[in-house]
């Protein structure tokens, strides 16, 4: 009986290990960088995902499930979508240790050829300024190499007590998320992808 408890231990602790070494082959995040100045946060990443560019760019673009790559995204909305420019509304509920706050992020978003350019509309948002880019191309494993970068500046009461410090933590944790469910939602349900 003991035996077979081991033994059990064992094997979930082998399929464990093994499930980590396949998430790693297939997602590698090459950089993560997140610096700020003047209450201006920069954010850049580089990372691998085994799949093909299109089907990474059809989940970036797809804006029927809010919460698919950032669970804090509360609520997600396609304004208007003319010339080849959506302009999208996103809400998330933004958490520092216990200091919460609701945060509205309105950008026009294009994408040309494997890029993905988001501009932010400071009328229409809780951010002064800000754009994001995501680039992706096709990598010689036959996956997709993918950069990003986002400049942000908020309009928003920062406490003291936080520092940005913690809103840098913060915002490397959250990027980590986003990459692991991009690769996830990437190989269980790629979108189509339409431009």
């Amino acid at each position: 009986m003991l035996r077979n408890r081991y033994s059990g231990k064992s094997a979930i602790l082998l399929l464990g290990t093994l499930f980590g070494v396949s998430c790693a082959m297939a997602l590698g995040i090459d950089t993560l960088d997140v610096t700020s100045k003047d209450r201006t946060f920069t954010v850049q990443m580089t990372l691998e995902i085994a799949a093909p560019a299109e089907e990474i760019i059809a989940v970036l673009t797809d804006y029927r499930y809010p919460d698919r790559l950032n669970p804090k995204v509360t609520k997600k909305d396609v304004i208007s979508s003319t010339a080849g420019t959506t302009r999208v509304r996103i809400e998330f509920r933004s958490c520092v240790l216990f200091y919460c706050k609701n945060v509205a992020l309105t950008q026009d978003v294009t994408v040309v050829a494997g890029a993905i350019h988001a501009e932010t509309i400071p009328e229409m948002s809780d951010f002064l300024s800000g754009s994001m880019h995501w680039l992706v191309s096709r990598s010689s494993n036959g996956g997709s190499h993918i950069s990003y970068l986002a400049v942000m500046e908020p309009d928003i009461f920062i406490p003291p007590f936080i520092g940005e410090s913690l809103i840098r933590k913060r915002l490397r944790d959250e990027m980590l998320e986003i990459a692991k469910n991009l690769e996830s939602a990437v190989s269980n349900d790629p979108a189509p992808y339409t431009n």
